[in-house]
Formats: structure tokens, sequence, C-alpha cells
């Protein structure tokens, strides 16, 4: 009832009787994430869409009057009526375009893709933080939008990624980041989460730092950087082992005509990629690949992380290949 009299606002003529996936319409228009993926007889609106899940709002038998259009960029308004056994939605796209649909019903569809193989490189230095930051970033905007299409492995990497010192390293340039990048303080949940962790990964030094010192502001800093040295790797490497197996339930995406190429691309990446492994580095192959379901401005590509422990620091080199 509540969320419904809060959302109301964003989505005029929205009742308690309506279909509840239209609160989820709601939400997008609260934060104006509307794009449109539409044809004649098929309208749908992208829910959430990241390396790990696309999903969307499918409106079932709708009829579309008017122009949508789907390369709009500026504010939507948008209200809601019922008229018998239909529902009709009327879109304002600013000032410039009105367009309606009508549809019987609307549901949340998902798809889950692997993404443990999947990596960005937007921004240099401690590559293997910032990946780990983007995998946590995703897994809980998946686990707020979609729990129940998350494992229960995921669930606990989404409470993981409330601990603020692994969340210090952006994947992204800062001004592409969003509220919901932002850590503002680790919870009870997560730190006791990370605790367990640094047992499971032999670091007792990192361990009884924690257990004397607690989390704060100050100790939140001082266990980021540490994490950047090559003593306390273990822990940084455990993670990434723990969010590899919990995407590896998930299958990869696939490309139709496209996958054969895609896949010559990542197994000549893979075998290139042995000639940089030594005693004392780590080798990574990660795709950077656009979406199954929706056009998308990515191109394929594969990037080769060799991350090597030094005396003091980690060093990474990125090589790309495709």
């Amino acid at each position: 009832m509540n969320d419904i009299n809060n959302l109301r606002q964003y989505l005029p003529g929205l009742t308690e009787d309506m279909p509840l996936e239209l609160l989820n319409l709601a939400k997008l228009l609260e934060e104006q994430c509307i794009e449109f993926i539409t044809d004649e007889s098929d309208f749908k609106i992208i829910y959430l869409a990241n390396d790990c899940v696309e999903s969307f709002l499918e409106f079932a038998d709708s009829e579309i009057k008017g122009e949508c259009l789907t390369d709009y960029d500026g504010y939507t308004d948008v209200s809601v009526e019922k008229y018998g056994d239909r529902f009709l939605l009327v879109f304002h796209q600013g000032n410039e375009n009105v367009f309606t649909v009508t549809f019987t019903d609307v549901r949340v569809s998902a798809y889950s893709y692997n993404y443990g193989n999947t990596g960005h490189f937007w921004v240099y230095g401690y590559c293997d933080l910032r990946l780990i930051d983007y995998w946590l970033g995703i897994i809980n905007d998946k686990y707020k939008c979609l729990t129940g299409y998350c494992t229960e492995q995921e669930t606990e990497l989404a409470e993981l990624s409330q601990f603020k010192p692994l969340r210090y390293f952006n994947s992204v340039p800062e001004k592409y980041m969003s509220n919901s990048d932002y850590v503002e303080f680790t919870t009870e949940k997560s730190a006791e989460i990370f605790m367990k962790l640094t047992f499971e990964a032999g670091d007792k030094a990192l361990y009884n730092y924690i257990k004397k010192r607690g989390i704060n502001s100050h100790t939140e800093k001082v266990i980021a950087k540490l994490l950047t040295k090559p003593k306390h790797s273990e822990i940084v490497n455990l993670i990434i082992r723990k969010i590899k197996t919990a995407a590896s339930v998930y299958p990869d995406r696939n490309y139709g005509d496209k996958a054969g190429e895609y896949n010559r691309i990542y197994q000549a990446a893979l075998s290139e990629a042995e000639k940089y492994k030594n005693s004392s580095s780590v080798v990574s192959v990660y795709k950077e690949e656009p979406f199954a379901h929706m056009s998308d401005s990515m191109e394929f590509k594969v990037q080769i992380l060799v991350t090597e422990n030094k005396r003091f620091k980690r060093k990474y080199r990125v090589i790309t290949f495709c």
C-alpha cells in the first residue's frame, strides 16, 4: 500500500487492483530510466540490463497507437488507466510526442548469464579490485530488482557488496557513477561475511586487525589500502573465485551466426594468455560482449589481465585481443 502511494506520483492512476509489475514501471519512471523495445505487436520496456541479467517488462496483447520514439533522450511522463479487461498507458515524451499502449497484463521476464568471464577495464590500476567492485555492483542490482532470480550464493555476494572497503576502487569513471554505485557505510552483515572470508583465506593479519579495530570510517580506508598489498592477495583471489563460482551456474550468451567468430577470438586469447603465466602471476581472460536481447553499441573483444605480486604492490598488465 505504501509503495503504491509513494509511486503514484510517478505513475498517476496506479491502483491496488492493477498488476504489481506496474510498480516496477513506476520505479523506472522515478529514476527516468525508460528504454523501449517495440514493434507493431510487441511492446517491452527494459527493466534491468547488465552483464549478469537482461530483463524486461513485457506487456501482453499490446496495441500501440502513435509513434514510440525509441531513441528519445528526455523526460517521459506516463499515466495508467483501466478500461474493462484492458489497461491503458499514455506516454508523453516531453512536449514532442504522445503515444498510447493498451494491454491485458504485464510480466517481468529475465535471462541470467554467466558473468564470471566478463570484465571491463574502464579505469586502470587495481584491476582485480575494480573487477570485484563491478561484479558486486551488478549482482546487488540484480538482487534489488530481481530477488527471486538470485541464487543463495548471489544473495550473500549482494550482502558483501555493502562492505565499503571492497567498493573503494571504482570500476567506472566517477562522472558515470550513479547513486547506487556508492556505499555510504559498511553493514553489519557484510562485515560478518568479509570476516568469514578472511578466515577462509587464511589471512590472520587482516582478520585480527578487524577484530581489534572494528569497522569505522578510518579502518575502512586502511582495509581498502591493505587489499592492494601482495600480503593480502589471497582474500582478493578468494572473492573473485566465489564470484566466478556463483556466475558459473548460468549459460553464456548465444549470438547465433556470430557465436563461432566470438568463440574463436576467445579461444585464441586463452591460448595467448598461456605465454604470460609464471609462478608469481595470475592470468585471467575476460570478455566484453554486447547484450543478447537488444541492440547494443558494445563490440565483442577479449582482454587478458596479468596480475603479478611484487614486493610491496601488485602490478597489472592488460592485453586487448580482438
